[in-house]
């Protein structure tokens, strides 16, 4: 476990793939299922992030499958293990830049195209 400050959120990379992360995020999965008659399926946890306080704050970055299209959600889940409780505070989709990141990218590539193929044609053109 990382060394965790009192009230302050600390990251957890080495508990992603731990079993207790898993089951929390199986579990906010199944609360936002319940809740907003949803049919969101997990496929991993993405990044943990911890804060203790009257108990542990559990931030996760999940992906989940939402009619077969993989998406992102953050949900905050609340445990006070001595009580055996736990609670879904939140739970929202991230807005994707992929999208976004992916025009950027063919842009990009383009751009250096077709500045290869001007140098290229300058170059022939004086020969």
């Amino acid at each position: 476990m990382a060394d965790i400050i009192l009230g302050g959120i600390t990251d957890s990379p080495g508990t992603v793939n731990g079993v207790e992360t898993i089951i929390l995020a199986r579990f906010a999965i199944g609360e936002h299922n319940k809740e907003h008659n949803g049919l969101l399926e997990f496929v991993r946890v993405v990044n943990e992030k911890r804060q203790m306080v009257a108990g542990m704050n559990h931030y996760l970055t999940i992906e989940a499958t939402d009619a077969g299209k993989k998406k992102l959600f953050e949900a905050r889940v609340y445990v006070r293990a001595w009580e055996n409780f736990k609670k879904v505070s939140e739970f929202k989709e991230v807005k994707s830049t992929e999208f976004r990141i992916k025009n950027i990218n063919l842009f990009l590539l383009l751009f250096f195209y077709f500045f290869v193929f001007i140098i290229t044609w300058s170059f022939l053109r004086k020969t």
